[in-house]
């Protein structure tokens, strides 16, 4: 497979996925849990008014890095002839645990993260990482 041989729709789901999920997932789902993890106060409307300000670039490379993601993605799947969606799943949750959680779990650790921050992230991630996957396996 050609590395310009990709799905555009898988890279939109990993977009949506990621704007949206991550919208519902830090906003209503867990989005005070997250902050209170994070030790921020929830109630206090000017520090989240600042965060607000400043939070543009964040979100632009979150979209940026999903994008970039859905494409591996989509030719990692087609490149290994990967037969089940099942196979994909375990094939890419693997490498998620293998480098993503394995290198950001090391901050709990060291005590730089709390454990329910990492908790929430990676139940995101999971999230983000499971429809993305499929999407380049159906699409």
């Amino acid at each position: 497979m050609a590395w310009s041989d990709f799905s555009w729709w898988t890279l939109l789901v990993a977009a949506i996925v990621q704007m949206a999920g991550g919208m519902l997932w830090y906003g209503p789902i867990f989005g005070r849990a997250w902050m209170q993890a994070m030790s921020i106060d929830p109630d206090d409307k000017a520090k989240i008014a600042e965060m607000q300000k400043t939070a543009g670039p964040g979100y632009a490379a979150s979209l940026i890095f999903a994008v970039v993601f859905g494409y591996v993605v989509d030719v990692l799947l087609a490149s290994l002839l990967i037969s089940s969606v099942f196979s994909a799943l375990a094939a890419v949750f693997g490498l998620w645990v293998a480098f993503t959680l394995a290198n950001t779990s090391k901050a709990v650790f060291w005590g730089e993260m709390n454990p329910r921050v990492l908790a929430i992230n990676s139940g995101f991630e999971v999230l983000f990482v499971g429809l993305v996957t499929v999407a380049a396996f159906i699409l």
